[in-house]
């Protein structure tokens, strides 16, 4: 089965199956380094830290909206 893919911002697409967590950035900032992470966007519009299993990304797209790709994305396919 092919993969699916997420658009994460600036240009970067993630496939679905290296996603790990989509985390809302202003709830654990505290708990991550923002120096680990490949940014996708200009450090003050950070929104979401999305955990793969290779990197960190940080990107400006909220993980709410993220999420809501995700969740609507079979019923865009049934149309």
């Amino acid at each position: 089965m092919n993969d699916i893919f997420l658009h994460i911002g600036s240009n970067v697409i993630m496939p679905l199956s290296k996603i790990i967590a989509i985390l809302d950035f202003a709830k654990i900032k505290g708990f991550i380094s923002c120096e680990n992470g490949e940014y996708c966007c200009q450090r003050e519009k950070v929104k979401t830290c999305i955990i793969t299993d290779e990197k960190i990304y940080l990107s400006p797209i909220s993980a709410n909206t993220l999420n809501e790709r995700l969740t609507n994305f079979p019923k865009l396919l049934e149309d």
